[in-house]
């Protein structure tokens, strides 16, 4: 049966977008939702189409996906949900509801998992929560909605449901064998040649502000687990045949491509040998720890530079190791240096996660992290200096702050405040985030352009236009960095140490310096637009926040 042939058997996978896009934000993280790609993919072997709006992927934000959904009147909806979205969620869901009342709504991913019963009691609209790896449930769930095959709700691993006036719970779901997914590059070419895959799951860590290792202890497998290097290199293979001689590129975004034992390193070090022996042009761009990078060895990186990697994301987090040890990472602050430096020489790009504020942060620690990000080179990007931790449910930081009241909300699977010990410290952290909305778009540029020139990029595409890449445009790139940093250092270390003065005024002053040194910079490097697709581009933006920051001042 082809349920697109009945048009009351519609399915939609929904994954609203993470910022809620809006026309001047379309730039921000293109990554399509793996999981419910993978389910889309999977669904076809039972004769199930399923139609995915993915907000970040398809630039799409809640406005738009309600009236999609509304015109569409599908039978089913399931949506990923995640702790930053679900109030968005639980809004959209009480919409639609009431429009299409008999449209059954289903909750999937991490979050949902963690807090399903505490979800499917408090919220009436949600009709069913796959708990754990739904690879398995979801289609057998759908087969018995859509009518195709009737299945014993009780034989459904991971189903949360309502029965009479109790809450069913069955034991959580987990795919048994990751090399049987199905190669969700394949259907990421048709829209893009940058493709994304993840070739495990699981994480060889315990921080203490992630949700994964409670998450996979609470589906009964909290092994990391890792497709197999023949698996990897045949979807690789696949993904490039299929192409039409594009360049491909493809992200493994997996918490941990390699771990620091040798068995998951030397799955690596076969992956990059099958690429290098059988000639195969891609480019790669990977996940992993600080203390894997320096366990692996400078010749291992030697040789994935060879093989095509070309950048490293790694959660660094911190530049102090007493926050490191809160947050319970396996590498120190000297991992982190010598990360740095082992990528560097193999011109590998590096990426990093960083967590500037937690709710016991103090002025030494935050003018470690200002010195460590500065060592690391990694200063000019913003949002380094304004994320705060996160305390999810079912995490130790959650457990924590909740102990030592330093948590605030409604419900644990609603929107969280974290509040902190020292109110100083919460005032500088203000003084920082509330300027984050207009920097997250430089920051989306600095990406681009750090990646490009570190990597030798001919070109450089962004916001609708593509720059050509020369000796010029990266030495001009390299000093509107260095000044975007010290710009940063100045005005932040001056923030951490102003306990008289008012920091707000010290913070709106470093956004304007920032902007206008980012409008210099544009303006520098006009002659290297080689394409011009829109007038409309960020620069005029960001220059109407400037004039608008000037004029205040």
């Amino acid at each position: 049966m082809n349920n697109k042939e009945d048009h009351n058997n519609r399915v939609f996978l929904v994954n609203l977008s993470t910022i809620n896009f809006t026309k001047y934000n379309k730039q921000y993280l293109p990554l399509p939702h793996l999981g419910i790609l993978c389910l889309k993919e999977i669904a076809k072997n039972y004769d199930i189409d399923i139609e995915v709006l993915d907000g970040d992927f398809n630039n799409l934000n809640d406005e738009k996906i309600l009236k999609m959904i509304l015109k569409a009147k599908p039978k089913v909806i399931g949506f990923s949900t995640f702790q930053n979205i679900i109030e968005r969620i639980i809004g959209l869901i009480k919409r639609i509801h009431e429009k299409l009342p008999d449209t059954i709504i289903i909750f999937g991913g991490v979050h949902a998992s963690i807090s399903a019963i505490d979800i499917i009691r408090d919220i009436t609209e949600v009709n069913y929560i796959i708990k754990g790896e739904a690879e398995v449930s979801f289609p057998k769930l759908l087969l018995s909605l859509l009518k195709i095959k009737q299945t014993n709700f009780t034989e459904i691993d991971g189903l949360v449901y309502r029965l009479d006036d109790k809450i069913i719970e069955n034991k959580a779901s987990i795919f048994p064998d990751l090399d049987l997914l199905p190669n969700i590059g394949i259907p990421q070419i048709s829209v893009t040649n940058e493709i994304s895959l993840i070739s495990s799951r699981g994480c060889v860590s315990n921080c203490s502000f992630c949700c994964t290792p409670y998450y996979m202890k609470l589906i009964g497998n909290s092994i990391y687990r890792y497709q197999s290097p023949e698996k990897v290199i045949n979807d690789i293979t696949q993904i490039i045949q299929s192409s039409e001689n594009k360049e491909i590129s493809i992200y493994f975004p997996d918490s941990d491509f390699l771990g620091i034992n040798d068995k998951t390193i030397e799955r690596a070090s076969k992956i990059a040998d099958s690429i290098l022996s059988n000639k195969i042009i891609v480019e790669i761009k990977i996940a992993c720890q600080a203390k894997a990078i320096v366990k692996a060895g400078i010749e291992f990186w030697k040789k994935w530079a060879k093989a095509g990697l070309t950048m490293v994301f790694c959660g660094f987090e911190s530049g102090s190791d007493e926050d490191l040890a809160y947050y319970n990472k396996s590498s120190s602050v000297n991992d982190g240096l010598e990360a740095y430096r082992i990528l560097s020489e193999c011109n590998i790009c590096l990426h990093i996660g960083f967590i500037m504020f937690n709710p016991y942060s103090n002025e030494e620690k935050l003018l470690k992290n200002i010195n460590f990000l500065k060592e690391v080179d990694q200063l000019h990007i913003y949002g380094n200096i304004s994320r705060e931790v996160s305390a999810y449910p079912g995490t130790k930081i959650f457990q924590d702050l909740e102990a030592n009241k330093l948590l605030s909300f409604n419900k644990p699977y609603l929107a969280i405040q974290i509040n902190y010990k020292n109110k100083s410290i919460e005032d500088i952290k203000m003084a920082l985030c509330s300027h984050s909305p207009e920097q997250m778009y430089v920051d989306f540029l600095c990406y681009k352009f750090d990646f490009a020139i570190g990597s030798y990029k001919k070109t450089i595409p962004f916001n609708k236009y593509i720059y050509k890449v020369d000796e010029v445009l990266s030495k001009t790139y390299l000093n509107y960095k260095k000044d975007r940093a010290n710009i940063i250092e100045s005005y932040a270390t001056k923030i951490i140490k102003s306990f008289n003065e008012n920091i707000n005024d010290i913070g709106n002053e470093m956004n304007c310096a920032l902007l206008k040194r980012h409008q210099e910079f544009m303006s520098n490097i006009r002659n290297n637009i080689s394409i011009t697709k829109t007038k409309t581009n960020l620069s005029s933006l960001l220059l109407s926040f400037v004039k608008k920051k000037i004029v205040i001042q």
